[in-house]
């Protein structure tokens, strides 16, 4: 149906469809897209044990044998060094839902609720190329700050996935295509958290997607970035 754009280097922007949607008081997610779903698995919850997780819609733990998604020293273990060194700091605003018309561009985009809750979800041009997008999204805190509640949602295809490495470290690999994949997790209310994103082998913090002062912010311009919620 698709090819993989894994050595594809042209990738469709989704900025000028992105807009941003203030949640109603209350942290309501009013006004938010219906995503694509049911192309895949449902909902599924990680549990945080203190150790290395492989978690797949099946439940069952497997190796990743895919030399082409790694990229040298993008994201894995460096929440559990407790610094963000050489990160692009940012603001994110609070209790705003980010949309954008799925399979038009590709992006991961950001979004912080109230009392600390996370939502990260990938896009993809598949309409426009006919390519599916490999994301590798990398999310870490800084100790003692935990990540808890890592739940997945409206994933697309069977081997999207998150792997957990420790209490305060994770990645969310996935194949995107005409919907979104999204990934949820919960912190210490305005904890600082750090994202670095890899698309097709390649480090792209120009595809973030987040809203600050009610404006959706077109990538940073190095990785990784930390975000900053802008109240509890």
């Amino acid at each position: 149906m698709f090819r993989s754009k894994r050595h594809r280097s042209s990738v469709s922007d989704p900025r000028a469809l992105a807009i941003a949607v203030p949640r109603p008081a209350g942290g309501a997610s009013g006004g938010k897209r219906d995503a694509n779903v049911g192309r895949g698995a449902g909902a599924r919850a990680v549990g945080l044990l203190g150790a290395t997780l492989l978690l797949g819609a099946t439940g069952c733990s497997y190796e990743i044998d895919d030399d082409d998604r790694y990229v040298e020293g993008a994201g894995r273990g460096v929440g559990s060094a407790g610094a963000f060194d050489d990160a692009y700091f940012t603001t994110v605003d609070r209790g705003v839902v980010l949309n954008t018309a799925l399979g038009e561009g590709a992006g991961v985009f950001v979004e912080y609720a109230e009392g600390g809750q996370w939502t990260l979800w990938t896009t993809c041009d598949t309409l426009q190329s006919d390519y599916s997008c490999l994301w590798d999204v990398h999310v870490s805190s800084q100790r003692p700050v935990r990540i808890d509640t890592i739940e997945l949602s409206e994933t697309e295809l069977d081997q999207d996935f998150a792997e957990v490495y420790s209490d305060n470290d994770f990645s969310f690999f996935t194949e995107t295509t005409f919907g979104r994949d999204v990934i949820t997790f919960r912190t210490d209310p305005r904890s600082l958290v750090q994202v670095d994103i890899v698309l097709d082998g390649w480090s792209e913090p120009g595809f973030l997607r987040w809203s600050l002062f009610d404006e959706v912010q077109g990538g940073a311009p190095y990785g990784p970035v930390v975000f900053q919620p802008d109240g509890p």
